[in-house]
């Protein structure tokens, strides 16, 4: 165990938010790897055991808050609940998830734009969730016969593609000034209509 009396996963756990602290304060930019060591009472080298480099640790970040988010949209799946109610807080979850980190942490969503951007590999993870989530609630929704039976992962496909402007994060950044729950509900209305029976 290190000096400090940490584990190494307690160690990592720590560097993630102590980074997302400074995030907040200082910048996406502004983190140092150093700081982050000095902050724990570790090396620099010590810390470099965790995580590579600087990017390496900010991905760290990003990567946890979209774990939060896909943690979040797994437990609406999990409830037993109607499938189509379900499907509309699916999506309203997502877009209020997405919104308020741009609203409130402008400088993690930096972070967020970033890994998008450079399709990092817990992005692409976080895509694939979200596709298999929606084609879950899709299929129980043909299950129960509201909707018309058709291939279940092609219309959690469309449905999430159709509401890209609600979760993207470069869209959302360009509507964040505005009331958007109105609108995506009312895209689900016709896309929901056009599913049923």
């Amino acid at each position: 165990m290190p000096r400090t009396g940490l584990t190494p996963q307690q160690i990592s756990d720590a560097a993630i938010e102590l980074a997302t602290k400074r995030i907040k304060r200082d910048g996406f930019k502004k983190v140092r790897l150093i700081d982050i060591a000095r902050d724990l009472d570790i090396s620099h080298a010590a810390l470099y055991a965790h995580f590579t480099n600087k990017d390496d640790l900010l991905d760290s970040v990003t990567a946890k808050w979209i774990a939060e988010i896909d943690v979040a949209l797994q437990k609406i799946c999990d409830e037993n609940a109607d499938p189509i109610d379900a499907i509309y807080k699916w999506f309203l979850c997502l877009y209020q998830r997405k919104h308020s980190r741009v609203v409130g942490e402008p400088e993690l969503f930096e972070g967020f734009d970033v890994a998008a951007s450079n399709k990092k590999p817990f992005i692409k993870k976080h895509l694939n969730s979200m596709h298999s989530q929606m084609s879950i609630l899709v299929g129980r929704a043909m299950e129960n016969k509201q909707f018309k039976l058709q291939s279940a992962d092609l219309v959690a496909g469309l449905l999430i593609e159709a509401t890209c402007g609600f979760h993207h994060p470069n869209i959302v950044a360009d509507h964040s000034g505005e009331e958007r729950i109105p609108k995506l509900n009312a895209l689900l209305d016709v896309m929901i209509t056009g599913l049923k029976y």
